[in-house]
């Protein structure tokens, strides 16, 4: 079974960070060929993480387990997005 498919934390988690690059990169990309503007990679890779962050801090209603904490810890995520 392919592990970026469920609807866990991780499993959405990880289609965010997908998601978020991909975006990030191609916006990157589209400056440099249209508005001849070069981002640098630190640059792309700090929006990208801002997104991430942005987005995970509003969802709800994860489940406490120690997979999700370790997330949350690794990536600085606000913790109030557990379930009470």
């Amino acid at each position: 079974m392919d592990k970026g498919m469920g609807k866990s934390f991780k499993s959405r988690f990880r289609r965010l960070c997908i998601a978020s690059t991909i975006y990030q990169v191609w916006v990157a990309r589209n400056k440099r060929v249209f508005e001849q503007e070069v981002q640098d990679a630190e640059v792309t890779l700090a929006k990208c993480v801002y997104a991430i962050k942005y987005r995970v801090n509003s969802w709800r209603g994860i489940a406490r387990n120690r997979d999700n904490w370790r997330i949350c810890i690794d990536w600085g995520l606000d913790l109030a997005i557990f379930d009470k």
